[in-house]
């Protein structure tokens, strides 16, 4: 399940993951946004980039807001 939770966030909701999947799950993702950058109309190339955090329940948290909480201090880390 893929949804938009935010202004500018998307979460995305895998059943029987791990922490070992998300992990090369957001990295091939950020690989893959940044290999295809956006072309405008007149050819103007803009990289993609992406800030990707997880959360896995229940070493995470035990509710959907522990885990968005958890996913959200995730993205952060990835900014930074």
């Amino acid at each position: 399940i893929i949804g938009r939770y935010g202004g500018q966030e998307f979460g995305m909701v895998l059943r029987g993951g791990t922490p070992q999947g998300a992990a090369v799950l957001t990295a091939k993702l950020r690989r893959v946004l940044a290999e295809r950058p956006f072309v405008t109309l007149d050819g103007e190339t803009i990289p993609s980039e992406v800030a990707v955090g997880s959360a896995c329940f229940p070493a995470d948290g035990g509710t959907a807001i522990e885990l968005a909480r958890a996913a959200d201090r995730s993205v952060e880390a990835a900014k930074s």
